[in-house]
């Protein structure tokens, strides 16, 4: 039997029934962890690189907001995920240093696949394994878990920190004169809900 409690996944990125959004967002800032604004948030936190949880059969890394490094951090993803609306929107969005070479101040939507590469005798590359990277959440937790192909040291995969951007909020925030926002590229997101950087 596996340690971890079944979570259901649930369908994250809904067909977008944009609306004309009324007005911009009035955000605040409290020591730079979460932003929110009218039915947005947004909240900065970190997981340290070895806390996951590993399954028995070490093909799964799992982390879950109880672990999250700060403790008001850790709130605030609780908070952000209570109050979401909803429909809501839950866009999770990883420091794409993990996921993309010399993608270190890019963001890399989740889920997402990696392809890990090694070299045969003969000089060809092959894929050795794929870790794929994704979330889940309820009203309560966020959890992100690594899928490896292959039974690995994880700790050789994660960096000492893992950085996230959660964004929560409602697809009609998305319209912006009637066209669609690509959800994968955090930069677009920000612009279209006007987050700072």
């Amino acid at each position: 039997m596996s340690p971890f409690r079944q979570r259901p996944l649930r369908p994250l990125l809904a067909a977008l029934g944009l609306a004309v959004v009324l007005g911009g967002c009035d955000f605040s800032d409290d020591d730079d962890d979460v932003i929110v604004g009218s039915d947005i948030v947004l909240v900065r936190f970190s997981f340290d690189g070895d806390q996951y949880q590993l399954s028995a059969d070490g093909l799964i890394a799992s982390f879950e907001s109880d672990e999250i490094e700060d403790a008001s951090e850790r709130r605030d993803v609780q908070d952000a995920l209570a109050g979401a609306a909803d429909g809501a929107l839950v866009l999770l969005y990883v420091d794409g240093g993990l996921v993309f070479d010399g993608g270190e101040g890019t963001w890399a939507a989740l889920p997402v696949t990696k392809a890990y590469e090694a070299v045969s005798d003969d000089g060809t590359p092959y894929v050795d394994y794929t870790i794929t990277y994704a979330y889940s959440y309820d009203d309560a937790d966020l959890y992100f878990d690594a899928f490896s192909s292959a039974q690995l040291d994880f700790d050789t995969v994660f960096p000492s920190v893992l950085d996230f951007r959660l964004v929560v909020a409602p697809a009609s925030a998305f319209a912006v004169a009637g066209a669609e926002v690509d959800l994968r590229d955090y930069e677009a997101v920000r612009r279209a809900l006007d987050l700072p950087e």
